[in-house]
């Protein structure tokens, strides 16, 4: 397995997970309504578009902070 995929294998189960908490949370305040985010496509595809921009924006800040990996180091 390459680098790229284990980085997508990882992105995938990062946002899956971020969504099953969610969904989880969100049934332990109102049980009926939380029906919405699993029964209904449009509605899983928003909120899964929403935890997945979260983790690209997650990325991009840290990436911000420490460097891609890739910078030139000067001696």
């Amino acid at each position: 397995m390459n680098k790229k995929d284990e980085t997508m294998i990882f992105a995938i189960s990062v946002t899956l997970m971020l969504y099953v908490n969610r969904i989880y949370g969100m049934a332990s305040v109102n049980d009926e309504d939380v029906m919405t985010f699993v029964k209904e496509e449009d509605a899983v595809d928003s909120l899964l578009r929403a935890q997945m921009l979260e983790i690209i924006n997650g990325f991009d800040y840290y990436k911000g902070l420490y460097g891609s990996g890739k910078e030139k180091r000067s001696i």
